[in-house]
């Protein structure tokens, strides 16, 4: 088995990380900034935020830990870094044998979540994880611009489908009844759950 040669270097965050990469038929990520972003939100849910070490930064939630875990999987030969984040052919046979040992529930939120949030621009991610965890916004450079900015996020959040109406009203800053009518005088379409 090709895991065997790989066991004892690989970490909970960095089969996490292969696990993300491989998902959605190996979608690469778009840079570094998603795939933190990605992996803070996937920890969280997982329960296992503490493994990573993660803090507010100047760009939200970060970890050194996550940082080290990938120059380390693209020494191993598992992940390539360019512009975006990709596993390797052999890192997908790698999460291929990964893959028997996890729970279906785990696989389907990590896909799920990169689902979500791979497609984002910079400012959009942001602005969802800033205004979804303030506590990881507080060291950011970017806070102030994005503040500046969170109507127009919101509205390109709750457009693309990757927020509830709700949600996006409170990353706008407005509340529900002020926000839906912004929606109507953009012409933006509503979708009113029941």
């Amino acid at each position: 088995m090709l895991l065997e040669k790989y066991e004892k270097s690989l970490n909970k965050m960095k089969v996490l990380m292969l696990l993300l990469l491989d998902s959605r038929e190996a979608e690469p990520v778009r840079g570094k900034l998603s795939l933190q972003k990605q992996m803070f939100v996937l920890a969280k849910n997982l329960g296992i935020e503490d493994e990573a070490l993660f803090e507010p930064h100047h760009y939200g939630p970060y970890s050194e830990v996550l940082d080290a875990d990938l120059e380390q999987l693209t020494l191993m030969n598992l992940v390539q870094v360019d512009s975006n984040i990709r596993i390797t052919d052999e890192g997908r046979r790698v999460a291929e044998e990964i893959k028997k040992r996890v729970d279906e529930e785990k696989l389907k939120l990590i896909d799920e979540v990169k689902e979500w949030l791979n497609d984002l621009n910079e400012e959009e991610l942001m602005a969802l994880v800033y205004f979804t965890f303030p506590e990881m916004a507080t060291a950011s450079r970017k806070l102030n611009e994005i503040i500046k900015k969170r109507t127009e996020l919101a509205i390109s959040l709750y457009s693309k489908g990757k927020v509830s109406l709700e949600k996006a009203a409170e990353i706008a800053g407005m509340n529900l009844l002020d926000f839906i009518n912004l929606l109507k005088r953009r012409k933006v379409p509503i979708e009113l759950s029941l």
